[in-house]
């Protein structure tokens, strides 16, 4: 889920335009917006989750917390008010993009580089990158079925498929035309030995899924979990 579609969710609508008017405390909230009181918890939880909203605590007598905007919950809040659809969406996701950049951008850089790849793959040559490569990689990898899995990275990748970055194809993603300018631009930024393991990252792309699957569990058993290749 991006979030734009968190933000269109039941309630957050009028949670983003009641803080837009003014910081307020969750009883003082639940009274503005009215509904489900467990709805109204949820969405403000998934909302601080995303830092699009958070609570403070007062300056003054009685100190009591309060829930504010942050900053990209009062850009989301004026592109709500003065933009609507599919546009709204785009730049809300667009507007969230620009926070994150300097985690989504990798994904985009591996395609960008490396061409096509499947979701297994992705996950593994992000993981080489990280923990054989030392690109620093925001990016936190658990055994899962097939190896190391970042479950935020493959969140991300459903982000990128919101912005209109990349595209499914048969299993595999691909970038489209506005991903493939944008990871340009982003790889003409990097440093030398950032692009120099990127490259590097060749050796693996070239592998057929199974060996890439079977070195990865063969170098990093604790990290992999049990095979199921």
């Amino acid at each position: 889920m991006g979030i734009s579609d968190l933000v269109l969710k039941k309630k957050s609508p009028e949670i983003l335009k009641a803080l837009d008017e003014s910081p307020t405390h969750v009883r003082s909230l639940r009274k503005r917006i009215g509904g489900s009181a467990s709805t109204i918890q949820t969405r403000i939880r998934e909302m601080e989750e995303e830092n699009i909203i958070e609570e403070k605590r007062q300056d003054n007598f009685p100190f009591k917390k309060i829930l504010e905007l942050t900053d990209l919950g009062e850009n989301i809040a004026d592109i709500m008010r003065n933009f609507e659809g599919l546009e709204q969406k785009r730049m809300i996701e667009t507007v969230a993009f620009e926070r994150e950049k300097d985690k989504l951008k990798w994904p985009l850089l591996f395609l960008f580089k490396h061409g096509e790849q499947g979701n297994t793959k992705i996950q593994k040559l992000t993981f080489l990158g990280k923990h054989e490569l030392g690109i620093q990689i925001p990016y936190n990898f658990n055994p899962y079925q097939h190896g190391p899995f970042s479950k935020e990275l493959a969140k991300d990748m459903g982000k990128l498929l919101t912005l209109g970055l990349v595209d499914p194809l048969e299993n595999q993603y691909k970038l489209t035309e506005e991903g493939r300018k944008l990871a340009g631009e982003i790889y003409e930024n990097l440093s030398s030995s950032e692009k120099q393991s990127i490259e590097e990252l060749e050796k693996y792309s070239k592998l057929s899924l199974r060996r890439l699957l079977n070195r990865v569990y063969k170098k990093y058993p604790a990290e992999s979990g049990s095979p199921n290749v």
